[in-house]
Parts: structure tokens; sequence; C-alpha cells
């Protein structure tokens, strides 16, 4: 069966749905051993039942694809949650310090 994919694939993945104790160990721990995670980035969500949202970043594409083909097989959980992904929508680059950040659409 097809899936739909809403972005266009990219290096990043979109983990929502995420409970408010979810951890950049977690996401370490979840993704690491079907690929090597460059960078984890965490964020508040307004208003929403589960409270964090999650951008975890692999060196390629075909990295992020081969972890999302995973979830599709069998989907990742945390703490009894059933997490959403999908390719985030917004191109990552990677400042000099090493912290992930998103580039502004023009």
């Amino acid at each position: 069966m097809a899936r739909l994919i809403r972005n266009p694939p990219s290096r990043t993945l979109f983990v929502g749905k995420i409970p408010a104790a979810f951890s950049t160990q977690d996401a370490k721990e979840l993704f690491e051993p079907i690929s090597d995670v460059k960078g984890v980035t965490i964020a508040q969500t307004s208003g929403a039942r589960y409270g964090l949202r999650a951008y975890i970043h692999f060196s390629s594409e075909a990295d992020a694809r081969k972890v999302l083909e995973k979830h599709w097989e069998l989907p990742f959980t945390n703490r009894g949650n059933v997490l959403f992904m999908a390719f985030d929508a917004r191109p990552y680059v990677a400042r000099a310090r090493g912290q992930p950040t998103f580039a502004q659409k023009q």
C-alpha cells in the first residue's frame, strides 16, 4: 500500500504527539539503532494535548527515509503514545556551534 508523503523528502523528520517527558536521549534511543542521529531539537507546542514536538536530524535524506519507513511498518511509541512522524517541511541548516536551526523562507 502506498503512503501519502505530505512534505518533500528531507534530512529532518518531524515527530509529534510526544509526551512532555520526552528527551533528546529518548530520541537517540529510538532512532539510532536504525540511523545515526545528527541532532535533536525539541520544542514546546502551545495548547496541544501532547506538550512537545521534535525535529530529528540525520546525515542524509536516505537515513531519514529509512527511519520513516520503519515507523510505517511498526509505529514508534514513547511511554505508550504512538508518535506521529513525517518529513519536515523546513530545510535544516547547522549553525557554527553545531546547534540546529532552520532556514527562513523568503
